[in-house]
């Protein structure tokens, strides 16, 4: 019997036809299209012009046999109404949307501890004016999986996420004209970037004055480098808390992995290993240890070209060396695993998907 991975793939690269695997939200967490809706030409239309920028659909026919390797996703509704929440909170500033915010936050945790796991970004958009709220649950949700791995406890693990998700908050005074530009930022403007920590921090703080430190803390500390080269304070090493460290290295892969306004995303093999090498001057050792235990350069269901010229799905991760996974090539029929094949490596993640292979 085979079964159909999902594979992620641009709106740019649909073609009618191609079947959904989970639901699609816009970037005011509103219901678009459900799981199993096999897009027409319109649908993929009216994707573009949401600003919809990946989606998962069906993917190629892998034999069953081959598939060791479930993933339970985070229920969608639950990643809708965090980013719903944040949204709100940042458009309305008062008390009960930062409570809403947090209950957003448990409701992720609760997902999250009982082993479900986190595909993709929350809407995978491509809107500007949404893209701070799409990061900000995305690295929620990055920080809380490095927290269960180091075993936090459920209090502290709530501190955690309800600090990240409300890292960028002080970027509310940030004109948009600076965060939306497409060009090199001028000192100026980087300085009046700089000042978001310390915005958010105080923002924070007078919408709800009871704001667990620790939270506040990260909110402030989000930017600081283990190496010094951080602001606003510029600490470095053991002055930096640990949860800080968290956000920072969270804030950095979700930032590169995704599309923004003056650059695209960045595969994220090619972040996992710029991690590899220097993720410990952004976060410290352990943290950035931890936090690539968390995330992976392949996820399953990846398009990947190999090095022999073929293209194939990722169907299972080598947690050991991770950068080597498990592939199955569809027109042979065939699964190569490159923790054991050495002489074939991934050249890059896949992004064309054709017709005829979709067919297989």
């Amino acid at each position: 019997m085979n079964v159909r991975e999902p594979v992620k793939v641009l709106v740019s690269n649909l073609v009618p036809g191609m079947k959904l695997t989970h639901p699609v939200y816009d970037f005011h967490g509103h219901f678009l299209l459900n799981k199993g809706v096999t897009l027409a030409t319109g649908y993929i239309n009216a994707l573009q012009k949401r600003h919809i920028l990946s989606v998962y659909i069906e993917g190629v026919a892998i034999p069953e046999d081959f598939i060791t390797q479930q993933q339970d996703a985070i229920e969608e509704t639950i990643r809708a109404d965090a980013f719903a929440s944040i949204q709100n909170l940042f458009e309305k500033g008062d008390v009960t949307a930062i409570k809403a915010v947090t209950a957003s936050v448990e409701n992720v945790m609760r997902e999250l501890m009982a082993g479900k796991t986190a595909i993709g970004a929350l809407t995978e958009i491509s809107s500007t004016d949404a893209y701070t709220y799409a990061h900000s649950v995305d690295v929620c949700i990055l920080a809380l999986e490095t927290g269960i791995l180091q075993k936090y406890e459920k209090d502290k693990l709530l501190k955690l996420g309800v600090g990240c998700i409300l890292h960028d908050l002080g970027k509310v005074k940030t004109p948009s004209e600076i965060l939306n530009k497409t060009g090199k930022l001028t000192n100026e403007e980087y300085n009046i970037i700089k000042k978001h920590p310390h915005d958010g921090y105080h923002l924070a703080r007078k919408i709800q004055p009871d704001l667990a430190n620790i939270s506040a803390s990260i909110i402030y500390g989000h930017h600081e480098r283990h190496n010094g080269s951080g602001y606003p304070l510029g600490l470095e090493g053991e002055n930096i808390d640990e949860m800080s460290s968290i956000c920072a290295i969270a804030d950095v892969y979700n930032a590169m992995t995704t599309d923004r306004i003056y650059r695209k995303a960045i595969y994220s093999n090619e972040v996992y290993e710029y991690l590899m090498a220097a993720g410990y001057s952004i976060a410290g050792q352990k943290v950035c240890d931890a936090f690539l235990h968390c995330v992976t350069p392949f996820p399953v269901g990846s398009m990947v070209l190999l090095s022999t010229g073929d293209i194939g799905v990722v169907v299972q991760v080598n947690h050991d060396i991770p950068l080597r996974p498990q592939v199955y090539i569809p027109v042979r029929k065939q699964m190569i695993d490159l923790g054991s094949e050495l002489s074939i490596t991934v050249l890059k993640i896949s992004e064309e998907v054709s017709e005829q292979m979709m067919a297989l």
